[in-house]
């Protein structure tokens, strides 16, 4: 549930000529993502109904640019749900002179789209621990990995941590193979 003194924006896309239960696996995907999140899952999946979700967050995230002023990377999908729409009711002759009913569905989507409270310079200093993904080089193979958790990064970018690491880490055991092989090859 929403709180009130949250800023909230919101898209309604109605009409829409699909049935709701095509569009519930998709919208529990998207659920409580951020909006990069959000548009990557929709970019990478192959249906009809990721384009019309996609067009909706887009929609309520422009709305809540303009409205609050905020970057998109601060967005949070809160709430994503679809309702029924009208349905027409068509016939479909069967065997006998029967006649079957056909229902083609339609669905309104809504999308709402809150905007993620600032951290203070404090909090945003504490960052959880970072897991890497480390190769860590064989006679064999380089291939073998293992992942590491590093914990905290003294105030330097990610990128830059990621770079020392692997400076300090993969350079020595590398050189070492690869003069362990130079000698090899020299010798045969």
């Amino acid at each position: 549930m929403i709180d009130k003194s949250m800023k909230v924006s919101s898209a309604t896309t109605r009409y829409i000529r699909i049935g709701p239960t095509k569009f519930e696996r998709l919208l529990s995907k998207i659920r409580g993502q951020s909006y990069k999140e959000a548009m990557d899952v929709l970019k990478s999946t192959h249906e009809k109904v990721a384009a019309v979700i996609w067009k909706t967050v887009y929609s309520a995230t422009s709305s809540a640019r303009e409205k609050y002023k905020c970057k998109r990377e601060s967005l949070l999908i809160s709430e994503a749900f679809i309702n029924n729409g009208p349905m027409l009711k068509r016939m479909r002759p069967r065997a006998k002179g029967r006649a079957a009913a056909i229902q083609k569905k339609f669905s309104h989507l809504t999308i709402r789209v809150s905007v993620l409270p600032e951290l203070s310079k404090q909090e945003q200093k504490i960052e959880p621990s970072i897991l890497v993904r480390k190769e860590v080089p064989n006679e064999q193979t380089i291939e073998n990995t293992q992942l590491i958790l590093l914990n905290g990064n003294d105030g330097k970018k990610e990128e830059q941590y990621f770079q020392d690491f692997f400076n300090m880490h993969y350079i020595p055991e590398i050189t070492k193979i690869i003069r362990k092989r130079e000698s090899v090859s020299a010798s045969t």
